[in-house]
């Protein structure tokens, strides 16, 4: 049984809050009126646990949310074919992880900080050289 609400809320599990107003809870799938589709666990309206989030233009990110934002293990598959899977803070690539280049055949594996590589990790080349540093 699935049921569209006013809002764009589908197969959801709603709890009543302070004030009688109607919170995401639990498990749900949110249709987004700009195509952006979020699947996955909610706490009081936030993507909360583990959840699936397809962008409109392609990209998706599989993993866990805290707060409405990604954070612990996940990965993110570009429209392009790339590919980042390790460790997410505040909506952003912190800690270990993987990064692959489609395109070149290559990847880099190792630290990164707000969104960038930053200190020890391996980069891959195509033709079977690395560079670690």
């Amino acid at each position: 049984f699935f049921f569209q609400a006013e809002d764009g809320i589908r197969d959801f599990c709603l709890s009543r809050g302070l004030g009688d107003v109607y919170k995401r809870q639990g498990y749900g799938i949110y249709y987004y009126a700009n195509g952006d589709i979020y699947a996955g666990d909610w706490k009081e309206n936030l993507f909360h646990g583990q959840g699936i989030y397809f962008y409109s233009r392609g990209d998706r990110y599989e993993g866990i949310l805290v707060s409405g934002k990604k954070e612990g293990h996940g990965i993110y598959y570009y429209i392009n074919g790339n590919l980042y899977e390790g460790e997410w803070r505040q909506d952003k690539k912190n800690g270990f992880g993987s990064f692959y280049y489609y395109s070149k055949d290559e990847k880099y594996v190792g630290q990164f900080v707000n969104g960038r590589k930053h200190g020890q990790g391996v980069y891959y080349y195509a033709n079977g050289d690395k560079y670690i540093g």
